[in-house]
């Protein structure tokens, strides 16, 4: 501040000195070039620095990143495997034709055949349900099965026919026929025997 006054002190004397030569008019007030009261020397704001700096010291955070559409997975869809392929149909030497279910007492007798001819129940079933499964031949068991099975044909019991596909057929007596004669009566022997030698010739086309 004393070099200022000293400057502006020689500032005014030159000018008064002009003045009085009558070569300027213009007028100085030094109140104008004096500072203002409480300004003092202009000294950074502190409290400004300090908050500068700590913007400074901190890591600058990364700008904000939008989020990324979430890719929402296929759902797996579980293949169903193929049902197993049936198995072949298994084509039987021959089997039994009946109109309807045998009685108790016709089972026990077919049994009897069954086993006689060399045969299981698997191997010659008794069918009494038509169409008649595929087979090497048939063995109808009485009138009415004949017309039930294969309602075109006809023929007496022991006798040979050839059906629908060329299959050969032998129509011979029904258990429940046979159950009708007295057990042990001549006719029901006789009957039987008819019987058993028709199915002698289905053994001898399909010998064990």
């Amino acid at each position: 501040m004393e070099a200022l006054d000293k400057i502006l002190e020689g500032f005014e004397a030159a000018l008064e000195l002009e003045r009085s030569l009558g070569v300027r008019s213009l007028q100085f007030d030094r109140s104008l070039l004096e500072p203002l009261p409480g300004s003092g020397d202009l000294e950074p704001n502190a409290a400004a620095l300090e908050t500068s700096a700590l913007s400074l010291s901190e890591p600058s955070k990364p700008p904000a990143v939008e989020s990324q559409p979430r890719i929402v997975e296929p759902r797996s869809r579980t293949i169903e495997p193929p049902p197993p392929a049936a198995a072949p149909q298994v084509l039987r030497d021959f089997v039994f034709l009946h109109h309807r279910a045998l009685s108790p007492k016709g089972n026990e007798m077919m049994a009897k055949i069954i086993v006689a001819m060399n045969r299981t129940a698997e191997e010659a079933p008794v069918v009494i349900h038509a169409p008649a499964p595929p087979a090497k031949a048939y063995v109808v068991l009485g009138s009415l099965a004949l017309k039930m099975f294969f309602p075109n044909e006809q023929t007496t019991p022991g006798s040979w026919i050839s059906v629908p596909g060329g299959v050969p057929a032998l129509v011979t007596y029904s258990p429940e026929y046979i159950l009708r004669f007295q057990e042990g009566a001549i006719a029901q022997r006789e009957v039987k025997k008819k019987m058993w030698d028709s199915l002698k010739g289905v053994i001898a086309r399909f010998p064990r």
